[in-house]
C-alpha cells in the first residue's frame, strides 16, 4: 500500500502558496525577474482556462 495519498486541497494550497512566494517578492524587489521562471507563461494559462474554448464561443455567437 502507497503512503501517499491524493487530498483535493493540495493543488490550490500549492497554487496560494506560490502565489503569495511571487507577490512578496514583488512587493519586496519591485520585479519578477528572479522569480520569472516560476510564473507560468501566457500560453499555459489560456490552455488551463480553455481559453480557446471561450474564443470559439465569442466568434460564434458576437
Amino acid at each position: 500500500m502507497s503512503s501517499f495519498r491524493f487530498h483535493e486541497t493540495f493543488g490550490p494550497q500549492a497554487s496560494v502558496a506560490g502565489m503569495q512566494k511571487v507577490l512578496r517578492h514583488l512587493k519586496m524587489h519591485g520585479s519578477l525577474e528572479a522569480v520569472s521562471a516560476e510564473l507560468a507563461s501566457c500560453e499555459e494559462r489560456q490552455r488551463l482556462v480553455g481559453k480557446p474554448h471561450y474564443d470559439a464561443l465569442e466568434k460564434k455567437y458576437s
